[in-house]
C-alpha cells in the first residue's frame, strides 16, 4: 500500500495539503509508504517529527522518474481548499500540539514571550517600510521582535502557544496559529492590494482567538508586490 504526494515549498501549503494528510494517513493506515516530489528540507522533517510521523515512511520520488506504478494506491481527498483547511481538523491539530508541548514543558525561557512581533526584516518581499520605527513603537508596549527563521518548528509552535497577543505581516509564519492558544489576540497585517483569508480561517477555527486584520498601505514597486505576492 503506498501513495504519491506533492510536497510544496510554502510553510502554510505543506502544512495545510500535505502535512495534515499525512498524518490522516498514518491513523488508517501506519505502514503506508509516501513517495514524494521532493527532498524534504530542514523545517519540514522537524514538523513531520514533531507530529511523531516516522520519516522512514516517505520516500523522494528520483527526478528521472516520469511516471510511478503502483499495485495498490491509497488516496485521500484534500482538506479544504488551497486556502481554507477545515476546521475539525485545525481544532484537532491544535488540541495535538497543546498536549504535547504541555507535556514536554518549558524547555527554554528564551522562548516564552507575552507579547511579540514577527519581522519579515529577512525575506525579500511584504515586509513594513517603517519596520525600525515600528519595532521601536511596539517595544514601549512591551512587544519582542521575532525572526521565526531563526527558530525551530517546535520552538516556533512554543513561542505562539506560549504568546498572549501577536502581531505579523501576512505570511507563512502565522501559520502557527494552529499552536495558540483560545484566548490569544492575533493582529494581521495586510498589504491594501493584497488581502488573503486563510490565517482568518484559521483563527476562526479555533473558535476563541480575538483576531483582528488591519489593511496597510502599499509602498514602492517591487514587482513580486505589483504581482500580488
Amino acid at each position: 500500500e503506498s501513495t504519491f504526494m506533492y510536497s510544496p515549498g510554502n510553510y502554510f501549503h505543506w502544512f495545510g495539503e500535505f502535512l495534515c494528510r499525512v498524518m490522516l494517513y498514518k491513523e488508517a493506515y501506519p505502514d503506508l509508504t509516501i513517495y514524494v516530489n521532493n527532498k524534504l528540507n530542514k523545517w519540514q522533517k522537524e514538523a513531520l517529527i514533531f507530529f511523531n510521523i516516522d520519516l522512514n515512511y516517505i520516500h523522494v520520488t528520483p527526478p528521472e522518474y516520469k511516471f510511478l506504478s503502483f499495485k495498490k494506491i491509497i488516496f485521500t481527498s484534500f482538506l479544504g481548499t488551497p486556502e481554507v483547511i477545515h476546521k475539525d481538523v485545525i481544532k484537532k491539530i491544535n488540541q495535538f500540539v497543546s498536549t504535547k508541548l504541555n507535556q514536554a514543558g518549558n524547555c527554554s525561557e528564551k522562548n516564552i514571550y507575552n507579547r511579540i512581533y514577527i519581522s519579515r526584516g529577512k525575506t525579500l518581499h511584504r515586509k513594513a517600510v517603517n519596520e525600525k520605527e515600528l519595532m521601536q513603537l511596539l517595544d514601549t508596549f512591551g512587544y519582542k521582535t521575532i525572526y521565526m527563521e531563526n527558530y525551530s518548528v517546535e520552538e516556533q509552535y512554543r513561542i505562539f502557544n506560549n504568546a498572549e497577543s501577536i502581531i505579523a505581516i501576512h505570511g507563512p509564519a502565522l501559520t502557527n496559529i494552529i499552536a495558540c492558544k483560545r484566548s490569544t489576540t492575533v493582529i494581521e497585517l495586510f498589504n491594501e492590494k493584497h488581502i488573503v483569508e486563510c490565517y482568518a480561517m484559521l483563527a476562526v477555527a479555533l473558535g476563541e482567538l480575538n483576531y483582528i486584520a488591519l489593511k496597510c498601505p502599499s509602498m514602492g514597486k517591487h514587482q513580486s508586490m505589483l504581482n500580488g505576492k
